[in-house]
């Protein structure tokens, strides 16, 4: 088992923190998915959507730090799954190129 890599730490990072941002751009608050009373923060959706699934999947590994770099994307697939389904909000993994991309848009714009 290969753990995950610290490129890997960082996506997972960008995708709690861009993925907290896109859910408050929706109608839907924490405490409807989670009953926390708060907006997103790329805190709490690691702690109480990414954490869950991940536990859920891999009981024995409680951390994302020990997530080997299958689990890792087999636990970003699930996440991104069920907020599609619950919140209609999706993105892709983010790796060096999209976030190049995204440079790239922004200054375009």
């Amino acid at each position: 088992m290969t753990q995950r890599t610290p490129s890997q730490q960082a996506s997972l990072e960008l995708f709690c923190k861009h993925m907290a941002d896109k859910l408050n751009d929706t109608d839907l608050s924490v405490q409807e998915v989670c009953t926390l009373p708060i907006s997103w923060t790329q805190d709490n959706f690691k702690e109480n959507i990414w954490r869950k699934v991940q536990v859920a999947m891999y009981p024995d590994v409680t951390s994302s730090a020990k997530l080997d770099t299958m689990q890792i994307s087999a636990v970003y697939e699930e996440v991104n799954r069920l907020m599609a389904n619950i919140a209609s909000v999706s993105m892709d993994w983010p790796s060096h190129e999209s976030q190049m991309n995204e440079s790239l848009i922004s200054e375009e714009t």
